[in-house]
């Protein structure tokens, strides 16, 4: 999946930034059934690399989670 992730990165397409919004929804939606964790508990790079996504997709990834999670994300989430 991250392949196709990578791909239509590139586009900036409104159909493509619809998909990938997509994406990220159904991944964010699994994932807390998945660890078991809240959402007030998620964790950025934990969550990009259970899926391993590159780091280019963290912005992106923050803003969904934020939206659909009803979660903030600091900028300190994204420091390794």
């Amino acid at each position: 999946m991250n392949h196709y992730i990578d791909t239509s990165m590139v586009s900036n397409t409104k159909i493509e930034s619809r998909a990938n919004r997509g994406a990220f929804y159904i991944m964010l939606n699994h994932y807390p059934s998945e660890t078991g964790i809240e959402p007030q508990d998620f964790n950025i790079l934990h969550f990009a690399n259970s899926y391993n996504l590159e780091s280019k997709h963290l912005l992106f990834i923050r803003n969904v989670a934020e939206q659909e999670l009803g979660i903030k994300i600091n900028q300190g989430a994204f420091i390794l």
